[in-house]
């Protein structure tokens, strides 16, 4: 017994704190500072966390409903002022409402019905091919440019010289779309300013335009610039059709041009022959034989400069 008066009886383990405790203050913080940056979403998702972690706190539920409350009203006036902008036309100024809308609202099945189905552009007309109809007259009747035939070709798969059927539907871009002079590159512009959320710092890219004006600078010999609008394409759509079937054409017209280099080397005439070349080169930039044939055309253009 007397050993074991030295013994003390072992303490009672102290009451291990809520792990928990803290994340309510945490995401209440985070709540507010979300609330006054306006981002009202992220705010109502951070006070749910808090009344879900304090189930009784009212001051919660309380912010909860208001957020939500408050939300729904800016979704319901940014839809308004979409159909009112709709209603008069503007249909920039109605896809930025109806995507606010969205950006509050993201299942409001309306302001989607309106940007999916109202706001696309429209960038083709029809056209029915009458008696005595061919293309230069047709681009003349609907561009007032008998020289833009090209275009009605090139998005109908027709050849130059394909006989037209009385009865056939072109499919021919919108008059509004094509350039009267030289395009300018088109880039994705900001939309305004605004103290709301922005559901997309960037407006998209008409791709269907970018390949317009890819041909028309094509066949204007602006070759390089036309490279330029068709790669915008293909990096926003790696798939489009029309931009692949563009640069399959290039390849064709560079072995045009290459051939044609080589015919002018034959007659002699070594300044064409470099400058059919060059285009091969700028067409199709790994032409093998389009880089051996310059390079050994340039060097005798030195040496029969030296000579002179």
């Amino acid at each position: 017994m007397a050993g074991c008066a030295g013994i003390s009886k072992p303490s009672v383990p102290e009451v291990l704190k809520d792990p928990f405790e803290q994340f309510p203050g945490k995401y209440m913080a985070i709540a507010t500072e979300c609330e006054k940056k306006g981002q009202l979403n992220e705010a109502l998702k951070n006070w749910k966390i808090v009344s879900a972690f304090k189930p009784g706190d009212q001051d919660a539920l309380n912010k909860v409903k208001s957020l939500e409350k408050s939300i729904a009203f800016k979704a319901d006036r940014h839809f308004k002022r979409g159909v009112a902008f709709y209603k008069k036309g503007s249909i920039r100024q109605a896809r930025r409402e109806f995507l606010l809308c969205l950006s509050y609202d993201s299942k409001n099945s309306k302001a989607l019905d309106y940007i999916k189905n109202n706001l696309r552009e429209k960038v083709y007309t029809t056209y029915v091919i009458k008696k005595g109809d061919t293309l230069k007259k047709i681009a003349d009747k609907t561009y007032e440019n008998p020289n833009i035939d090209f275009l009605i070709t090139y998005f109908n798969d027709l050849e130059k010289n394909t006989p037209l059927k009385q009865g056939t539907t072109l499919k021919l871009p919108m008059a509004s779309l094509i350039p009267s002079e030289e395009p300018e590159r088109v880039t994705e512009t900001e939309p305004e300013s605004t103290d709301e959320i922005e559901p997309e710092k960037k407006t998209g890219i008409n791709l269907d335009q970018l390949m317009y004006k890819a041909v028309y600078l094509f066949n204007n010999k602006k070759y390089e610039q036309a490279i330029a609008q068709a790669k915008l394409v293909l990096e926003q759509d790696i798939t489009n059709k029309e931009a692949i079937k563009f640069f399959e054409q290039m390849d064709e017209e560079a072995e045009a041009h290459y051939r044609q280099g080589v015919k002018f080397y034959i007659d002699e005439n070594i300044r064409k022959s470099i400058e059919e070349w060059r285009i091969t080169l700028i067409l199709n930039p790994d032409h093998q034989k389009a880089k051996t044939e310059i390079e050994k055309a340039r060097g005798l253009l030195k040496k029969l400069k030296e000579m002179d």
